[in-house]
């Protein structure tokens, strides 16, 4: 016999921090105002978790590692952008916060949104883009990358911003 649950929060599906469709409009279209209202969100909800400001600077260390081998090994720096997947599921567990008297993991949160954009940035093609673009030498998957860093720099101004402790 199936018991059914009440209507506590338990039984709640977990609202996403920032949907796949905003996803979406940030890494592939480019969106700047998505891209600002996701990551004040985010920066917002993480100061809240009582996330450090340098436990976010350590994962935005890097992503500007990878941001800088891209131009001269764009391969190596996919893989290393794949390994960070992995990094950060280790550290979301590593940090753990107490709210409220309850066991928060703030990296979690961070983990979750970032992994999902990781993988959009991968699915997109890595051959160059037509018109101007192309001349410039970008891919859409670097083109897609340069965004999330942007997105990541953006958290981290947000959770800076509404008051994240160093």
């Amino acid at each position: 016999m199936t018991q059914v649950k009440g209507s506590s929060a338990e039984s709640q599906p977990q609202k996403k921090l920032v949907s796949s469709a905003e996803m979406r409009k940030i890494i592939v279209d480019g969106d700047a105002e998505v891209l600002v209202n996701c990551a004040e969100r985010v920066g917002r909800k993480l100061k809240e978790m009582n996330l450090a400001t340098h436990q976010i600077r350590g994962i935005l260390g890097d992503i500007h590692m990878i941001e800088m081998t891209w131009p001269s090994s764009a391969a190596e720096a996919q893989r290393e952008l794949r390994l960070l997947k992995p990094k950060l599921a280790y550290q979301s567990k590593k940090v753990k916060e107490t709210l409220d008297g309850q066991d928060v993991f703030p990296v979690e949160e961070l983990r979750e949104v970032i992994c999902r954009v990781i993988d959009i940035v991968l699915e997109q093609p890595d051959e160059p883009e037509a018109g101007e673009k192309a001349n410039m030498g970008g891919t859409e998957r670097y083109n897609s990358f340069r965004r999330l860093v942007n997105f990541f720099e953006a958290i981290v101004a947000y959770h800076r911003y509404h008051g994240g402790r160093d």
